[in-house]
C-alpha cells in the first residue's frame, strides 16, 4: 500500500505481479490495482492488511506524523518503507525551506498566481495539483535526523535512517519494523 499516493509512482510493481492499492486525501486517476481516498491519519483497513506500506514524500506535509506513522505500522504486516526530504542538505538552486508564498513573492506574485503561471519550481506543473488541493502540498515542517528518530520510536517503530543525496537533493529513507 502506498499511502500518499498521489498519481501513483509506486503502481509500477503491478507488473510484478504484486497488488496494489493506493491511499490519498486528494481523488487522483491512478494505475493502482484499488484506490482508496482517505487521510493518512485514519487509515481504514484492518491491522495487518499489508505485507508493506510506503510513506514516500508524506511526513513534512500531515499534521501528526507520529499518528500517520502509527497508523502505517498498524496496517502493515512486515515493513514500513519511508522517504522525506532533508532539506539541509539541499542545494541553493533547489530553494530548501522556501514556501511557496516565499517563492510567489520573489516574482512579485499571489501564491495562487504563482501557483497559475506554471513553471517548474511550482506545485501545479510538477504534478497538476488544482487550485482546491494546494493546501495539502505544502511542507509544514523540515526533518533534522533526531528530529526524524524521536517521531518513529514515538510512534512504535524501529528501523535505520539513511541519506540519499544526489543532483542537489536529499531525503531521509528507510526502512521502518514495529518494536517487539
Amino acid at each position: 500500500m502506498d499511502v500518499g499516493c498521489n498519481e501513483g509512482m509506486f503502481a509500477m510493481i503491478r507488473q510484478f505481479g504484486v497488488l496494489t492499492v493506493g491511499v490519498d486525501i486528494n481523488r487522483w486517476k491512478t494505475n493502482y490495482d484499488y484506490f482508496v481516498q482517505a487521510d493518512a491519519h485514519h487509515l481504514p483497513f484492518r491491522t495487518s492488511s499489508f505485507d508493506t506500506v510506503i510513506i514516500a514524500e508524506v511526513l513534512e506535509h500531515v499534521e501528526d506524523p507520529i499518528h500517520v506513522l502509527r497508523e502505517a505500522g498498524r496496517v502493515a504486516k512486515e515493513r514500513v518503507l519511508f522517504s522525506t526530504p532533508n532539506e539541509y542538505l539541499w542545494s541553493a538552486e533547489k530553494k530548501p525551506f522556501m514556501t511557496v508564498e516565499e517563492a510567489a513573492g520573489k516574482e512579485n506574485k499571489t501564491a495562487l498566481e504563482y501557483f497559475h503561471q506554471g513553471t517548474i519550481n511550482n506545485p501545479k506543473c510538477l504534478f497538476g495539483f488544482e487550485e482546491n488541493e494546494f493546501l495539502f502540498h505544502r511542507h509544514i515542517r523540515y526533518w533534522t535526523r533526531e528530529e526524524l528518530t524521536e517521531v518513529i520510536k514515538k510512534a512504535g517503530l524501529d528501523g535505520v535512517i539513511e541519506d540519499l543525496i544526489y543532483d542537489g537533493w536529499a531525503y531521509f529513507v528507510g526502512t521502518l519494523k514495529k518494536r517487539i
